[in-house]
């Protein structure tokens, strides 16, 4: 849409992501992520996780975005790129509930901590007894995914800008930046990343 010397553009997007895995080799205890070599020496691990049974897995997740853009031509020889852009990245939710985590908010007796096990709504029974004890034993989420603390707050400005500062216009120096979220892959967590566009 053209207004003056203005030029506006909007538009969104959603996606819905079907992310399909099978890795045998994750039967077993994983103990992963240390912040520094002190925490490595010392076993402190900030993320672990132990999978047993089904390595299958179906996830399924959904994007939203939307986003606000303007070429503002100040001058025949200056424009501006304005912007800003909203993403929300949707928590990965299993297509059979074969996820589970832990919610420390529900810790009543530190000496047993099975009350902070936590499965999906859609968690399905399976043909392993271990499993299903395990998953009868855990609290069931209202939800298809175990997850808390949804970001809602990813706008992401853009500003840039070309000038010609030849009459002839054979020359162009362009720059700007702006501010990008991601989901951080098949993990899904949030990150924010910064740079020149």
């Amino acid at each position: 849409m053209f207004r003056g010397k203005h030029s506006f553009r909007v538009g969104g997007e959603w996606k819905r992501h079907r992310y399909n895995t099978y890795l045998p080799e994750e039967q077993a205890t994983e103990f992963e992520k240390f912040s520094s070599f002190d925490q490595l020496l010392r076993g402190w691990a900030q993320e672990g996780d132990t999978q047993y049974g089904f390595t299958n897995k179906s996830f399924r997740m959904t994007d939203l975005s939307w986003f606000v853009a303007d070429d503002w031509k100040l001058t025949p020889k200056l424009t501006l790129n304005l912007g800003l852009r909203w993403d929300w990245f949707g928590w990965p939710a299993e297509e059979d509930g074969r996820i589970g985590n832990l919610d420390f908010s529900r810790l009543s007796d530190t000496e047993n901590p099975l009350s902070t096990f936590i499965v999906p709504s859609n968690v399905q029974t399976t043909a392993f007894d271990a499993v299903n004890s395990a998953v009868n034993a855990s609290y069931r989420a209202d939800t298809e995914h175990t997850l808390s603390g949804q970001d809602w707050n990813n706008l992401q400005p853009r500003v840039g800008f070309a000038y010609s500062p030849l009459a002839s216009g054979r020359l162009v120096i362009r720059g700007g930046y702006g501010m990008c979220n991601s989901s951080g892959g098949q993990g899904r967590c949030g990150s924010r990343e910064g740079g020149a566009v």
